[in-house]
């Protein structure tokens, strides 16, 4: 079966098999005469001639010959000009009109697309080759998307317009230039993963180190358990307990008591208590006063300990009161809890007094054993 399709010029011999004609297919004999131009379904026109040289269509504006058959084997010749377009009737608008009711386009990504739901604020993705799905677009995403650069984008979140450098160091702080107005420099100071500040005087191996604190002071009058045994030195948080990462750390405790006994020695201080950090390389010393007036005036006398986080404060004075400052280092190798404690020589309801404190300070991390441009 050979189809022409309408507005197609026939510029070769074609063979049509007679017997080839499917249901509601238009066949003109040699003897029809047709005028004017004729309009078929679907754009296809069969044909078939027992005599030679009849010429079945021809345009009667032109008389141009359309197709003739010069002999009687079926064979169709094309021996005028084509179709022009503007003869055409009834031109299919879909694709359904040439017959094709389940047409998809020969492309693979658009048949995805087809299968993708949208709905309002919703942006299409892909998620492979040929894959696609959906996110939230909203209107504050969309302000973004259609600025036009960089500068217009920071004022609609209102971020200002500084700028960075195009590198920098790991782990460096910036710095602003007052000069410029609107950068951020690179700097020499830096922070470690575990926050500590590392600055750029004496830049080296071991740049020198910003101490991070934290403290404990008492605001009020705090009365110890009767007890012989250790118990938190502050009750400034329900537990007295202290957190700490690995380090090496610089301390400084004043201390402050009244209504002890006065048959037998003072107390003893151990920082750790009975807190979970583990800790070594003690050096600590205490000095101060123990006699019933700790604050007036006096000889100040001290011990020191370096192999354990005990230090017996002042010795074996036997006042009703006592005042001392305690500073040294220590490390924890592994991180934990601390509960400054006091052990009282006579067990007795001696009471803490106001104005007390501990401070602690990181000074560098538990590996390191000097900071600092050292040689």
């Amino acid at each position: 079966m050979t189809t022409i399709r309408k507005g197609t010029a026939l510029e070769s011999a074609l063979s049509i098999d007679p017997s080839d004609l499917p249901s509601g297919t238009m066949l003109l004999s040699a003897t029809q005469t047709v005028t004017g131009l004729k309009s078929f379904q679907h754009g296809t026109l069969l044909v078939k001639s027992t005599t030679p040289a009849d010429t079945m269509i021809h345009s009667a504006a032109t008389s141009n010959q359309i197709v003739t058959f010069p002999d009687a084997s079926g064979t169709v010749m094309v021996t005028g000009d084509p179709l022009p377009w503007s003869d055409v009737t009834d031109a299919p608008t879909t694709l359904d009109g040439y017959g094709i009711t389940d047409a998809q386009p020969l492309d693979a990504t658009l048949t995805a697309l087809a299968g993708v739901t949208v709905a309002a604020d919703k942006l299409i993705y892909a998620t492979g080759a040929d894959a696609f799905s959906t996110c939230d677009l909203t209107a504050a995403g969309r302000a973004i998307l259609d600025d036009a650069n960089a500068a217009a984008q920071r004022a609609t979140l209102g971020a200002g317009d500084a700028s960075g450098p195009g590198s920098s160091t790991d782990n460096g702080l910036p710095r602003f230039d007052g000069t410029g107005g609107k950068t951020l420099q690179a700097s020499a100071a830096s922070v470690d993963d575990d926050g500590e500040i590392r600055t750029a005087i004496n830049s080296g191996a071991c740049p020198a180190v910003i101490p991070s604190t934290v403290w404990m002071m008492l605001t009020a009058d705090y009365t110890l358990t009767n007890t012989g045994s250790a118990q938190k030195a502050f009750d400034t948080t329900a537990n007295g307990r202290l957190t700490l990462p690995t380090g090496v750390y610089e301390y400084e405790a004043f201390l402050y008591l009244t209504g002890m006994s006065g048959s037998s020695g003072n107390l003893a201080w151990d920082p750790v208590g009975a807190g979970t950090a583990t800790t070594d390389r003690w050096a600590h010393q205490s000095y101060g006063l123990d006699n019933n007036s700790p604050l007036g005036s006096g000889n100040r006398v001290g011990t020191s300990s370096v192999t354990s986080s005990v230090n017996p404060v002042i010795g074996t004075n036997t006042g009703t009161g006592m005042v001392a400052t305690v500073r040294g280092v220590f490390r924890v190798s592994a991180g934990g809890t601390l509960i400054p404690s006091v052990t009282l020589a006579t067990a007795i309801a001696a009471v803490m007094k106001a104005g007390s404190y501990l401070v602690i300070k990181r000074i560098g991390d538990s590996s390191e054993n000097y900071v600092g441009a050292w040689d």
